[in-house]
């Protein structure tokens, strides 16, 4: 089923734009923007006394969702080619490595930190010194790698990357979010 390119996310998460899409580095940009605000919201949640049950559910709503569509476009998609496509030079083969390690952690640490705010906000309590500091521990991870991959790999990659890799990009992003169906995306893989 295709979804509709203006859909919103329950809990008025807002995905990224899909015109963006367009410009697939744009797109990914702007995720890191939201991934960014999220990470914020975590800590809050984290450094406030009473549970804030709004900034919760935005973040339940992005890691259970948006977050696994943008490791995916990356993991999957986007580093491969930048290996392909950088040169010696660019030394991009240790930084993808160290991202990849750093997203496949992220990931085992969303399902932990979605857990941690279903019971928070089941029980109505303030989070414990535990669960802070896994809150706050994964916000932290996420936002340093944000910054390898704002400064060096979406810079580098509008540098390396043809006008073909970003059309392939652009079409398996697309597919990823059911607003193409797989014929239109030359039967590639989600």
């Amino acid at each position: 089923m295709l979804r509709n390119q203006n859909e919103r996310l329950a809990d008025g998460v807002e995905s990224t734009s899909a015109s963006l899409q367009a410009d697939p580095l744009t797109f990914l940009a702007e995720d890191h923007m939201r991934q960014r605000e999220i990470c914020a919201m975590l800590h809050m949640v984290a450094s406030q006394p009473y549970p804030e049950f709004r900034s919760m559910g935005m973040s339940l709503a992005y890691l259970r969702h948006e977050f696994l569509l943008h490791n995916a476009d990356e993991r999957v998609v986007l580093f491969p080619m930048m290996v392909r496509r950088c040169e010696k030079e660019d030394e991009i083969g240790l930084i993808i490595d160290r991202l990849l390690r750093d997203h496949e952690t992220a990931e085992v640490q969303a399902q932990r930190i979605c857990h941690i705010l279903d019971s928070i906000m089941e029980a109505g309590d303030a989070p414990n010194d535990k669960d802070r500091a896994e809150l706050k521990g994964f916000a932290g991870r996420c936002q340093r790698y944000l910054i390898l991959e704002n400064a060096i790999i979406l810079r580098l990659a509008r540098v390396r990357l043809d006008e073909d890799d970003l059309a392939t990009l652009t079409r398996k992003m697309l597919l990823r979010r059911g607003l193409i169906e797989p014929n239109q995306a030359g039967q590639e893989e989600r």
